[in-house]
């Protein structure tokens, strides 16, 4: 359970939480009202079973000169208690309205820690200068920020409420001895004793449940996006019957571990409550076979039935909020690795100008080790040229991208820009001077201009240069048909527009960006003959900007400075 603590401090602390000052005010405050409505209503209710003892409350009253407490021995009998009554019910109210508070203030911080947690994954995916997170399965990280962080987040109430209700059962002991006796203390000893075997039986079966539900998860989520993905493929080829049986062995396992859970969490409370009714039978074959006074079997029942009345429910919430951390073992490390793993900042914020050369030196470069994808390969890009790079499938043009780019190091060799290696300059710095067009452009469900420009509807663009964007890749026309013009929709994944459109929407952004290095992936491939030959007409006329596209279509490459082709493990110039 420690272990969970401190890796859920961490991942607080790296969401800039820091202060629980006020958190651990609030839980002792808490405690504290619940252990005083329990002390005040014991004596109250003995009293009512036997006056001397009534009269021993007043008399103790009477002897209190602090803040005058004494005067109120001064009124009669029947109305000191009508006071006393008073007094308890206020100290009710206060309890419950406190009791209030904390659960709402629990419920607003959970929220609030769970946005500050998601802000910072995302804000450290955006922002870091380690890629390797790029090998992680899509579907792991949605599955950690639309169900593990909610489960991270409720283990801090988990927390809260295990300090409240361990304080509270320390209290109850001691109470107890002060006012049963050692004898007392028996019975909550046994119900420890009991707690202690389930916990040891169901910690290791909470871990075990939560990989379990994790891995589970991981794969749910993983079907869920290949189906929606791949939906038109799935009716068209009819591949339902395959995919619905692997989202259906998924789920199970996603949802199991839970029924289990949901189970061993009600366990604890039938177990007390049995407990409670087998201890209070017992004493009462004790009192009756021992011949103890009746009125005294009265008030000591009542007594152990107002202290269990508090002790039983404080060891179930102990019990199940114990096992709700240990459950939440796999989200919290899960949570916890993507953050480290993303937060590699880049702090060196200084602007790096582009201005001689792109230099790849002797770079391997191994998938695995057993499959070397480059093997001492060279090459060298000029400012301002137009570099053409061909190759078959499986060749690694897409790789040798992201080697340019920064986002992927090469296992040997090295990568010089102006004679400085990317990482000695930053890799974030030196990807603000690329624009990338990919094969399959990424549209967001946004409008046609948010789309080139990543400025919003209702900011204000560099209006040239957004119609020069418009014009390099002919994109007038489909503006001009649009109702609402460059505000229309692109859809969910780009739904409302072609294949061709997609991409002359993705070079458009490129060019409106205006950095001094393109980069265009099989970028046209989706256009036809006459598209595609504007937009190369257009590439051709840029004047300082470097530019290097990949394609499979040499003769895309007539008018380019050099062409290269990558073929087996390196790279030569034709």
């Amino acid at each position: 359970m420690f272990k969970n603590l401190k890796e859920l401090n961490l991942i607080f602390k790296s969401s800039g939480i820091n202060n629980y000052n006020f958190l651990i005010f609030l839980i002792l405050i808490n405690s504290l009202f619940e252990l005083i409505s329990l002390g005040v209503l014991i004596p109250l209710i003995a009293s009512l079973f036997d006056s001397s003892l009534s009269d021993k409350i007043f008399n103790f009253i009477s002897s209190i000169e602090f803040l005058g407490i004494n005067k109120f021995a001064e009124i009669n009998k029947n109305n000191f208690f009508t006071l006393f009554i008073s007094f308890i019910l206020f100290i009710y109210i206060l309890k419950y309205i406190i009791n209030l508070y904390y659960n709402f203030y629990l419920s607003q911080i959970k929220i609030l820690y769970e946005k500050k947690i998601a802000r910072q994954i995302m804000e450290n995916f955006v922002n870091t200068s380690n890629f390797y997170f790029f090998d992680i399965a899509k579907s792991k990280i949605l599955h950690d920020i639309t169900s593990r962080l909610s489960t991270v987040s409720n283990s801090l109430i988990n927390t809260a409420n295990l300090f409240v209700e361990s304080i509270i059962f320390f209290i109850i002991i001691i109470f107890s001895v002060a006012s049963l006796g050692l004898n007392s203390v028996y019975y909550l000893l046994i119900l420890i004793f009991l707690s202690t075997l389930f916990f040891g039986f169901f910690k290791k079966k909470a871990i075990e449940w939560s990989m379990e539900r994790g891995e589970g998860g991981n794969m749910r989520t993983k079907n869920i996006l290949d189906i929606l993905e791949g939906i038109r493929e799935i009716i068209i080829f009819g591949s339902s019957k395959f995919l619905l049986k692997e989202f259906e062995l998924s789920n199970d396992k996603f949802l199991n571990p839970l029924k289990k859970i949901l189970f061993w969490n009600t366990v604890p409370k039938i177990i007390l409550e049995f407990g409670f009714i087998i201890f209070i039978l017992s004493y009462f074959l004790y009192a009756i076979h021992n011949s103890l006074d009746y009125q005294q079997i009265l008030i000591s029942t009542t007594m152990i039935v107002i202290i269990l009345s508090r002790a039983l429910p404080s060891i179930n919430r102990i019990l199940y909020n114990y096992s709700q951390l240990k459950y939440s073992t796999e989200p919290i490390n899960s949570i916890k690795s993507i953050i480290k793993l993303t937060d590699s900042k880049n702090s060196d914020i200084k602007k790096v100008n582009f201005l001689k050369e792109i230099n790849i030196k002797n770079i391997n470069f191994f998938y695995t080790k057993k499959i070397e994808l480059f093997n001492n390969l060279n090459l060298l890009i000029k400012k301002d040229k137009k570099v053409g790079i061909i190759g078959e499938t499986g060749t690694g043009k897409s790789t040798l991208i992201d080697i340019i780019s920064g986002l992927k190091n090469p296992q040997n060799g090295e990568v010089l820009i102006d004679g400085q290696t990317i990482n000695s300059i930053g890799v974030k710095n030196w990807i603000e001077n690329i624009s990338y067009v990919s094969q399959r452009v990424y549209l967001f469900n946004t409008s046609l201009r948010n789309n080139i420009t990543f400025v919003g509807d209702n900011e204000k663009i560099d209006e040239d240069k957004f119609k020069t964007a418009v014009k390099f890749v002919n994109l007038k026309d489909l503006i001009l048909e649009k109702k609402e013009k460059e505000f229309f929709l692109v859809g969910e994944f780009g739904k409302n527009v072609s294949g061709g459109q997609r991409q002359k929407i993705g070079i458009a952004r490129a060019i409106y960006s205006n950095r001094p290095i393109i980069i265009l992936d099989e970028s046209t491939n989706s256009l036809d003959e006459k598209a595609e030959e504007y937009i190369l007409e257009n590439i051709n006329k840029l004047k300082n900007k470097t530019v290097i596209f990949i394609t499979h279509n040499k003769n895309s490459l007539k008018s380019f400075d050099y062409v290269h082709k990558l073929d087996k493990n390196s790279i030569i110039k034709i």
